[in-house]
């Protein structure tokens, strides 16, 4: 029996125009009405447009909950209330941002997320994804000055994929054995806390609802979607999701053009008899 579903927004529920169809919707209040527990579950923060997305699908917003930061934070969405939240603290961010290879330095932007604020070296193209998508504030900042105090929910580089694949090969493997390190989407790589991760999240939710690990559905398409797709016991990956999701998943839905979040509920649900 599924309790919980797990949803990833960026090209998973959300299709290439960035908008919720009126089928998986329709699907979604379905299972709602159900009594299943219908989570967002993304690399985003609760600000601006995640929150219209919640206004959107008008039947979660008095009852629902938020898991962003990829695990980082989960929220009560009504009231905003931060429930859990896991930070990177100054000395991780400056360890984190000292050990890039120089030769990237003025090719890529280094930035941070602080609640409610983006703090960023160098604007591009690919940064300005996160003022776009999530109507964030952007503020600029020599990362230099970071302080042992500061807390940050993640450390992010934003630049070409290509450029992008060829940091990610170079990263040192002590960051790797310490911190949470995934390519969220071709432009952005993202470090957390050994801790966080969209599967801790869902599991960390489920036991404050009373809800099983084993009655979680998970629905995602990209690295930081790795995670629930694979311990999920109704783990699904999007057709356009990558390569080592799709072979993580328990099974492949349609794309996030074709109703595949929908289509992925519906099936399950029927097996399960719900």
């Amino acid at each position: 029996m599924v309790k919980l579903i797990g949803i990833d927004l960026d090209d998973t529920l959300l299709n290439s125009s960035r908008k919720v169809s009126s089928y998986d919707k329709e699907v979604l209040k379905k299972a709602h009405d159900l009594g299943i527990h219908i989570v967002l579950t993304s690399g985003r923060p609760l600000v601006g447009r995640t929150i219209k997305y919640y206004d959107e699908l008008e039947f979660l917003k008095d009852d629902s909950y938020f898991i962003g930061y990829n695990g980082g934070a989960i929220y009560k969405v009504k009231t905003k209330e931060e429930l859990y939240s896991c930070f990177l603290n100054g000395k991780e961010l400056k360890r984190i941002h000292t050990s890039i290879d120089k030769r990237f330095d003025g090719l890529v932007c280094h930035y941070f997320h602080i609640p409610g604020k983006v703090k960023y070296d160098l604007m591009n193209q690919y940064v300005y994804i996160e003022k776009t998508h999530n109507d964030i504030e952007m503020e600029l900042f020599n990362l230099s000055n970071i302080k042992d105090s500061d807390l940050s929910y993640k450390y992010m580089l934003a630049g070409d994929p290509d450029l992008i694949k060829e940091i990610y090969k170079t990263i040192p493997k002590d960051l790797f054995n310490d911190f949470n390190i995934v390519i969220s989407m071709p432009c952005f790589i993202e470090f957390q806390s050994k801790m966080v991760s969209k599967w801790n999240g869902l599991k960390w939710l489920a036991k404050y609802l009373g809800i099983k690990d084993d009655e979680i559905m998970a629905i995602g398409d990209s690295g930081n979607d790795l995670s629930m797709v694979k311990e999920s016991k109704y783990g699904v990956a999007m057709a356009n999701a990558t390569e080592e999701v799709k072979r993580s998943a328990k099974f492949i839905t349609s794309t996030n053009d074709d109703g595949g979040v929908g289509k992925a509920i519906e099936k399950v649900l029927k097996e399960c008899n719900q």
